[in-house]
């Protein structure tokens, strides 16, 4: 009977200081995937803020390149106008030119003919 009730209480102890262990051991697994989780998001946090820094410099960059894309067009713009008003001055000083030689070709002619005819 002694050796059953000592069994029973080194039985007990064993069961107490494993069940003590194992305890400790959720514990420190507890902390430790709190930590790795906190790690995790701390490394995620970083990343995110590395890609919404790349996102936000591509975006000013296409918004640069908008900008530069429009100034670029209106140039053009600008050129085309300054092109054709150079064009049509040259286009003007030339009918005026003919017109000129015109007229005078027929005041050339009226005079020969007004010289023709007193003869």
């Amino acid at each position: 009977r002694k050796h059953e009730v000592m069994k029973r209480i080194v039985s007990r102890m064993m069961n107490q200081t494993m069940s003590v262990a194992f305890w400790r051991w959720c514990e420190k697994r507890k902390k430790t995937t709190s930590t790795r989780d906190l790690m995790c998001h701390i490394v995620l946090r970083m990343a995110n803020q590395s890609l919404s820094a790349a996102l936000h410099r591509w975006a000013e960059n296409a918004k640069a390149l908008k900008a530069e894309w429009a100034e670029e067009v209106r140039k053009q713009a600008v050129m085309q106008r300054i092109v054709k008003r150079m064009l049509n001055a040259a286009l003007a000083g030339a009918f005026s030119r003919w017109h000129d030689n015109v007229v005078e070709k027929k005041c050339v002619v009226a005079k020969s003919t007004q010289v023709l005819t007193h003869w």
